[in-house]
């Protein structure tokens, strides 16, 4: 029997009384006192810490409790009643689950970011900064943020900075504390992201059908010692896949109460648990859809927010944006994956240099086209047999121009060929460029993605990059110089900039279609054009191709580059930005 918790605890006559462990009474309106029940078990798990054994006190003396001690005692108490009944609610009751709501109104839709962090101290504060600079891109769609933060004391293993840099760092994008509801609490080993969890939600939940909400946390700082670790990949997996990807969370939500990525099934035996979560902790939900259920309920482990969404939804009523029935993600090799619902291609490019053309083709069929899995061939009015040579000995799908029409359209054709069947990662290849690496165009979408890139370029082609390797915000790999024999893009960033502008003819297309992206942000700024670290390892060049170059050769290059540079000014209304 336990004291009632109601609003007239203390002066009721009634008691939860369990019979059977399977039945109990209740004295006032159920949703009154699952509110009241929410509200202690919140304050009780935010005070209550397991005590020790207690030392035996000597024989013929009595122990004396101050106040403190007494409150802690008291506190403790409350905890394990409230728990005990909330538990004895939450497992014993035979639930019956509400039908899911309709679709969402997106005329009406009203968005929630909730977010955990633990902010290392040190060396390894990059994780949790470079994760609020990418969380901070896409925090203008919500209407409430509330960002948890723990703090520590400086001789644990993991020392944490105040909070207060914490905030600091949000300001930095524009996000002050008159936008985000911080909520600091000590750390917890144990409870890790669930101590702030149950407040986090508080601030958040309601009945409204149309609000969903976003949960995340920073993930990955007890492994920022090593910036290659999987734990960083599977991160920004996330990001990608369930943050950012949030047109795609909200159709799933049409249909389901949770909606997010690296599905699993099989854990956490927790009592009334469907035994499937969000392996990582991100996901979304729909508040409503948890409103009519004890949303409050969380197991009291380290685990509690990756379980959660498991102990209040079946199976089948959560989503999954990427990657279903995964397994051990810890140990997930990144190095050949792609996204379901993704693909590579890639395109070389050719004019006049059949004995070049050889050998690039024959590097990329012998290396597996790199890992692209769509592969052109773009031939611009080439008159020295190469088109010939190409009809019978070319296997993949080719463009043959029946003249010269330059750089700009040639590499325009073979983007738009790749987007056309279905590529969200586009490579362009000149034929000069060796591929030396089966998997390099898996390797430059994994640094891309690692670092939220769009657009990368091979900058070991001539000489101008040679022992000219920097790092923008020391982690990307960068040269002064723009190249583009080996181009990177991503489909978005070609959505967003547009293809090469065809005027400028044989000169600067491609440095100003960088120009663009780094403007737009889908890239390193300019004159920091960033290359894959082991790019030399991958990639290679034929000798002498920068000497034999059909466009130099050409008796009107030099104009074109006068040309292109007067036309850049006038575009842009600027010129160059000034190297720094």
């Amino acid at each position: 029997m336990f004291e009632c918790v109601c609003s007239q605890a203390g002066q009721c006559s009634k008691h939860f009384i369990f019979k059977n462990s399977r039945e109990y009474e209740i004295c006032n309106d159920t949703a009154e006192i699952q509110a009241n029940v929410r509200q202690r078990y919140i304050d009780a798990w935010e005070r209550f810490e397991y005590p020790g054994q207690p030392e035996k006190p000597p024989k013929g003396k009595k122990v004396v409790l101050d106040t403190v001690a007494k409150e802690n005692a008291r506190a403790a108490v409350a905890a394990v009643k409230a728990r005990l009944l909330l538990r004895h609610t939450f497992i014993h009751k035979d639930r019956e689950y509400p039908e899911l709501l309709g679709p969402l109104d997106l005329a009406k839709l009203t968005r929630h970011c909730l977010f955990f962090i633990m902010p290392l101290a040190g060396k390894g504060d990059w994780v949790w900064k470079r994760q609020i600079e990418r969380l901070c891109k896409h925090l203008h769609l919500f209407d409430k943020i509330c960002v948890g933060v723990v703090t520590s004391k400086p001789d644990v293993r993991f020392p944490l900075v105040h909070s207060k840099y914490v905030v600091q760092e949000f300001e930095k994008y524009g996000y002050t504390k008159e936008k985000i509801n911080f909520i600091v609490k000590p750390n917890n080993r144990r409870k890790r992201e669930g101590i702030t969890f149950l407040e986090q939600l508080e601030y958040v939940m309601t009945d409204d059908p149309n609000t969903i909400v976003f949960y995340g946390q920073a993930k990955g700082i007890q492994y920022a010692a090593d910036p290659t670790s999987r734990i960083h990949k599977w991160t920004e997996a996330m990001y990608e896949h369930t943050y950012e990807n949030y047109e795609k969370a909200q159709e799933a939500l049409n249909t389901h109460i949770f909606a997010g990525s690296f599905k699993k099934y099989g854990q956490f035996n927790t009592p009334r648990n469907h035994k499937w979560h969000y392996s990582g902790s991100f996901y979304w939900f729909r508040a409503a859809d948890l409103w009519k259920r004890q949303w409050a309920y969380i197991d009291g482990a380290f685990f509690g927010v990756e379980s959660w969404p498991g102990l209040h939804a079946k199976q089948d009523e959560g989503a999954c944006l990427c990657m279903e029935d995964v397994g051990d993600m810890y140990g997930f090799n990144w190095e050949s994956y792609t996204y379901p619902g993704e693909k590579v291609g890639i395109a070389l490019i050719t004019c006049d240099r059949l004995a070049y053309f050889k050998q690039s083709y024959n590097a990329l069929v012998e290396y597996s086209n790199g890992g692209a899995t769509e592969v052109v061939v773009v031939d611009d009015g080439s008159i020295d047999g190469t088109q010939e040579y190409i009809k019978e000995n070319v296997k993949s799908h080719s463009i043959l121009h029946s003249k010269r029409q330059g750089v700009a359209i040639a590499k325009n054709d073979a983007l738009q060929y790749l987007l056309q069947k279905g590529c969200t990662h586009l490579f362009v290849i000149e034929d000069d460029i060796l591929v030396k690496d089966s998997k390099v165009c898996l390797k430059y979408v994994k640094y891309a993605r690692q670092h939220n890139l769009h657009h990368l370029n091979f900058a070991l082609h001539g000489t101008l990059n040679i022992g000219n390797l920097r790092h923008y915000k020391n982690t990307i790999a960068c040269y002064p110089e723009c190249v583009g024999a080996y181009s990177y893009y991503s489909k978005e960033a070609l959505e967003r900039v547009g293809l090469l502008d065809p005027i400028f003819h044989n000169a600067w297309e491609h440095m100003e279609w960088t120009y663009r992206a780094s403007i737009a942000g889908l890239t390193t700024p300019f004159w920091y054009f960033a290359d894959h670290p082991e790019s030399a390892e991958l990639l290679g060049e034929i000798p002498g191709s920068i000497v034999n170059s059909c466009i130099r050769a050409d008796k009107n290059w030099e104009r074109n580059v006068v040309k292109a540079e007067w036309y850049f000014k006038r575009k842009h209304g600027v010129e160059l930005p000034i190297r720094p």
